[in-house]
Order: C-alpha cells, then sequence, then structure tokens
C-alpha cells in the first residue's frame, strides 16, 4: 500500500480591507503581500489628498494608464528633469 502524500500550501487567500470594504485574492503568499502593501500604500495616498486634489489625480491617471506610450514618455521626461536640476 503506497501513501500519497500531498503538497501543503496556498490555495488561495482573500484579504478584506477594514477601511474601505475592498477584497482581493492572492494566490501566493508573496502575492498576498505585495497585494496588501499596495493597498495600504494606496489608502495613505489617497487620504493625503484633498478632495480637489483627488479628482485631478485620477483625471491625470486615467490619461496616462489609456496610453501605455504616454506612460513611457511622462518617467523619462521626469528622470531627465531630475538628472538636469542635479547637475545645476
Amino acid at each position: 500500500m503506497s501513501t500519497k502524500t500531498t503538497k501543503q500550501g496556498w490555495d488561495q487567500a482573500t484579504y478584506n480591507c477594514g477601511r474601505c470594504g475592498a477584497k482581493r485574492v492572492s494566490t501566493t503568499e508573496a502575492e498576498y503581500i505585495k497585494m496588501y502593501a499596495a493597498h495600504q500604500n494606496a489608502h495613505d495616498v489617497w487620504e493625503r489628498l484633498t478632495p480637489v486634489q483627488r479628482d485631478g489625480f485620477i483625471a491625470v491617471l486615467a490619461e496616462i494608464f489609456s496610453a501605455p506610450e504616454l506612460c513611457q514618455e511622462l518617467l523619462l521626461l521626469a528622470h531627465a528633469e531630475s538628472q538636469r536640476s542635479r547637475s545645476t
């Protein structure tokens, strides 16, 4: 008679945010930790913004995420500007 051993580990884990009620599902521990940190960081950023800043921020994000090439170019411009300001 052979005994079949099963691998123990994660099937999935669900995170339920007590601040906003969001539910997020992860299939690995590393994914869960990354997702949890990103969600908490998003709350931290959001709570520092005024309602007017939030509206502007969301409008900018919507524009950037609708065009990945725009996002890439903005990051390159920001990096170049940062380099210029450091050299002066």
